[in-house]
């Protein structure tokens, strides 16, 4: 399962309306917006994270980031980290040529 499948189950199961948009591949969340004509804020960006327990997914609007001292305090987790790059793609088969960014209505 990709990302953005995991994003998109994730949003349809919490009722939040949202559009998938095929682009061009982009490195930043201001690229994507820009390739696929949506304003940064309307853009949900996964943010993946990890420590010795594992993955989670933060999901956030494309113009904010993730503070990963508070993130750890929420979930009660230490030593969460940004996971890398590629270890993402290849364990959920994320392809390099594609990528799906969701655009969501503001408050959704």
């Amino acid at each position: 399962m990709t990302i953005s499948s995991l994003l998109s189950s994730y949003l349809e199961q919490r009722g939040a309306r949202f559009d998938l948009c095929t682009h061009p591949r982009s490195r930043t969340s201001v690229q994507t917006a820009r390739v696929a004509h949506v304003p940064l804020h309307q853009i949900a960006k996964p943010v993946i994270v990890e420590d010795d327990a594992g993955c989670v997914m933060a999901i956030v609007p494309a113009d904010r980031v993730v503070k990963l001292g508070q993130l750890a305090r929420l979930l009660e987790r230490k030593h969460l980290h940004l996971s890398d790059e590629d270890r993402i793609a290849d364990s959920l088969g994320v392809g390099p040529d594609v990528r799906v960014g969701l655009c969501l209505e503001r408050g959704a």
